[in-house]
């Protein structure tokens, strides 16, 4: 594959596209990565909506939409939570997603056994009339920079300073970049446009980072799932 111009990967016919593949490709390198069952690289346009869950050895990534028809109001990441801990084997994991339905596609990992799962045009219409006092409010930019703010003690105008100097970062301002796509699912040049980032394709660069800090952090993983209860309330 040739270099790609930035700006044509964002037309039409690259609209809902991603390469599955042992590395990155470069030609993509302006799209947002992850890394899948600890072998592939996924990388997706930005209108693409890209979930994980992971526990122990097993990993799912979700490419696309789930809808639980049951509960309709449920997000991608709470479905796929919920499938990681029936995941106990193929067949459990099939089982498992029978009900639902959605546009996706579903790479699972459990140990050394990798296999893609996909619903690729399968939609269940739902009608449901969901109760005041169960609708959930909506997870918004600003409801997770109050949140961090007030999590990590911080004045929230503080989300929105670049860091200076080598080396340096502003953890609050990636603890809340990280939530608004893996817990919103909000799209990348809301994210960029909110906290003041030059590139969407800086926030990916800014979730790895804060991942790598996830990784050494017991303390700061803790603080974060706080932080998650805090939001989903």
């Amino acid at each position: 594959m040739g270099e790609l111009d930035p700006a044509v990967t964002q037309e039409p016919p690259y609209m809902a596209q991603f390469m599955l593949g042992p590395s990155a490709v470069e030609a993509l390198r302006v799209w947002p990565h992850e890394d899948v069952a600890g072998t592939f690289t996924l990388a997706y346009h930005p209108s693409l909506a890209c979930t994980q869950a992971a526990v122990g050895r097993r990993e799912l990534t979700l490419v696309g939409h789930m809808l639980n028809p049951r509960t309709p109001e449920d997000t991608n990441k709470e479905i796929l939570d919920r499938l990681l801990n029936r995941f106990e084997n193929r067949a459990s994991l099939i089982e498992a997603t029978g009900g639902l339905g959605g546009r996706w596609l579903l790479i699972a990992a459990n140990g050394r056994e990798r296999f893609c799962q996909t619903v690729l045009a399968k939609y269940n219409q739902v009608h449901i009339k969901i109760p005041a006092s169960r609708r959930r409010k909506p997870i918004t930019l600003h409801r997770i920079a109050r949140a961090v703010a007030h999590g990590l003690d911080v004045p929230e105008a503080a989300l929105f300073e670049s860091p200076r100097g080598r080396g340096q970062r502003n953890l609050p301002r990636l603890a809340a970049i990280y939530l608004s796509r893996k817990q919103a699912g909000i799209g990348l040049n809301a994210i960029a446009g909110y906290f003041k980032l030059g590139h969407y394709g800086s926030v990916s660069g800014a979730m790895g980072r804060f991942e790598h800090l996830l990784v050494d952090s017991p303390d700061l993983r803790k603080r974060m799932d706080k932080l998650i209860k805090i939001i989903r309330e």
